[in-house]
Order: C-alpha cells, then structure tokens, then sequence
C-alpha cells in the first residue's frame, strides 16, 4: 500500500524489471557502457556532420555568386546594346556590331570592324547576335 492506494503485483518480478532490455535507451547495469562515451561519439558525428553540411552551404554558395555575376554582366551588355542607337530592326540569329563614338553614345551597326571602307568608328566594343529569347549574345 502506497499512501491510499493499493498496489498489486501480478508476477514476482521487480519493478526495474524490463522484458526485452535491448529496446531501453539506457544501461540498466554497471557493466553497461557509460553514458560519457556515448556523447563523446555524439559530438564526433554531429561534429563531421556540420563540417560536411558546411561545405555544401559554401559551394552553393560560390556557385550561386558565380551565376549572379554572370547574369549581371549578361544583363549589363543586353541593356549596353539595347539603349545603343539603332537604326534598323535587328533579326534573330543575325550578328551586329557595336560602337562607341568620340562623343561616348553608342550605335549598332551592320557592318563589321574589318568592312569598313573610310571612316571607322572611334571604338569597337563588340559583336553579338540577338538570341531567340530577345537577349543579345556577345561572341
């Protein structure tokens, strides 16, 4: 009897008693392995583990930035050749040719570097095709 209440037993067993001892997250004797060893290896593994998840984080990372800078200079040149002066409608997959002038304004021309018969330009910037998604492609 415990306070006012009963207690029964159906079997002699004790009450520390564990039917299958291999499912109990403890040790249930003294020979059991210490707890100590156990966090110890805990700490390795969570250890490894968060230098591995590191590292993925970082080489996302890196490749993330490298397709942002990429994407940035793309879209630095589309917008260069796009507010360039243009005085014809460019078609897709054609090359053209952009120039700046003394003056520092920009135009896109058909005629390459090496055509010109007279004057050329003050400065060759580049060549690029117009893509089928509208974007200018430097080659």
């Amino acid at each position: 009897m415990i306070g006012n209440i009963v207690v029964e037993r159906m079997d002699d067993k004790p009450l520390d008693y564990c039917e299958n001892k291999s499912i109990i997250p403890y040790g249930d004797n003294r020979s059991a392995p210490s707890f100590k060893d156990t966090i110890n290896e805990v700490s390795v593994w969570k250890d490894q583990k968060h230098n591995s998840s590191n590292k993925y984080f970082d080489t996302k990372l890196k490749e993330l930035q490298e397709e942002y800078n990429k994407l940035s200079e793309e879209f630095k040149l589309n917008e260069m050749v796009y507010n360039a002066q243009c005085r014809f409608t460019a078609v897709i997959g054609e090359v053209y040719h952009l120039y700046e002038r003394e003056d520092g304004s920009t135009f896109l021309s058909m005629v390459g570097p090496n055509e010109w018969l007279s004057v050329k330009p003050q400065q060759f910037i580049g060549s690029f095709k117009l893509t089928s998604n509208d974007k200018w492609e430097k080659l």
